[in-house]
């Protein structure tokens, strides 16, 4: 049996217990499993005083709750999902920061997608064309970044954006307000193997025995906004989840954007109410995001990294060589190459000036080199 697992499980059972409240308890001690060894009483008291009822629930497991936790395991296994708990190396590291993270997250797919740079888009479940059309010319203009897209699996905006992630080859993380037993909407139960087998992730933190009820929905969306570097609302009503997350997303200090409609219609009207309190940032184009994240300064380091391990040096003489790995170090004036080469500056002139007609190397202003 996967002590860990059940451990998280029967956590998670216990009434009275919430996120946050089971976290600092989490804290204090090195595993979950240790909270319910039977030396953990004296700590537990320590931790929830006299509440008598509260400890005892925490310290005796009914049966019929333990019934209740290994249909879950047996549900897990029988479905192929897999879970990460807030004690583990893997939880996403954004969303462990935000203080009401989920102590457990169960999902599908490669967690390890949310460690890129995420970005969520979000919008209303009624998606008008402008709307739809503005999420997908944004997923396309991200593509040379190949952000992780985050969004909620609902109708409109979020599926879109799911889909169009996959169209230009960027991850994308589904966050579902309801547990892999109750996928909802059920439309989209055909999307989540295809999600999954175009590098992406489905999860959630509700088990199978949470009841769906709109509440589960926009506890959800705090998921989205721990999980993302910075949130796009495309469009969303004064009381839509958009608006939810976007206000998550400004609790937890990440970066807030909301593209302006057309002043009266309703669909815009949160989003307009965001840039108008200066919750977010108005923004027109993905380029707006992009330098405000400084996603364009981490693309051009990955792409020099890519062709630092890629280079060729067989090609180059062994002369040539030394300038090229001082070159993959970072780019260099003529005098620290001669410096460092030790060759004399007319036989450095000369290697330059052929290495720059050949295409190797880039002559920049005040005699800096680069590859």
């Amino acid at each position: 049996m996967n002590k860990e697992l059940f451990s998280y499980l029967r956590l998670l059972k216990i009434k009275g217990i919430g996120v946050r409240s089971a976290r600092l308890l989490l804290n204090h001690f090195d595993s979950v499993e240790q909270i319910f060894e039977s030396d953990a009483c004296e700590k537990i008291k320590e931790f929830f005083g006299n509440q008598v009822s509260l400890i005892k629930k925490i310290t005796h497991l009914s049966e019929e709750d333990e019934t209740v936790i290994f249909k879950e395991m047996q549900f897990m296994q029988e479905q192929s999902i897999l879970y990460v708990g807030i004690k583990n190396e893997n939880y996403p590291s954004k969303l462990k920061l935000c203080e009401d993270a989920p102590i457990v997250l169960f999902y599908k797919g490669n967690i390890e997608l949310v460690e890129n740079s995420c970005i969520g888009i979000v919008g209303t479940r009624k998606a008008s064309a402008y709307g739809l059309n503005v999420t997908k010319e944004f997923v396309l203009q991200l593509k040379d970044h190949r952000p992780t897209i985050v969004s909620g699996f609902a109708f409109g905006i979020d599926i879109q954006a799911h889909l169009y992630a996959v169209e230009n080859d960027c991850p994308t993380v589904a966050v579902m307000g309801t547990s892999f037993s109750t996928i909802y909407p059920k439309q989209h139960i055909k999307y989540v193997d295809y999600l999954i087998q175009n590098n992406g992730v489905i999860l959630t933190e509700y088990p199978t025995w949470m009841k769906s009820v709109p509440e589960l929905f926009i506890r959800r969306n705090r998921i989205i906004a721990g999980l993302s570097d910075g949130v796009i609302v495309v469009q969303s009503a004064t009381k839509g989840g958009a608006l939810s997350t976007a206000l998550y997303a400004v609790g937890y200090s990440r970066e807030v954007y909301a593209v302006p409609g057309r002043i009266g219609d309703a669909l815009n009207e949160g989003a307009m109410w965001l840039i108008q309190t200066q919750r977010a940032q108005l923004v027109l184009s993905v380029k707006d995001v992009i330098s405000d994240l400084n996603w364009d300064k981490q693309t051009v380091a990955k792409k020099k990294e890519v062709e630092k391990k890629t280079l060729d040096l067989s090609k180059f003489t062994e002369d040539e060589r030394k300038i090229v790995e001082l070159l993959q170090e970072d780019t260099h004036h003529i005098d620290e190459l001669s410096r460092k080469t030790t060759f004399p500056m007319s036989k450095l002139n000369h290697l330059l000036m052929m290495m720059e007609l050949n295409g190797d190397i880039h002559a920049l202003p005040g005699k800096i080199f680069s590859l």
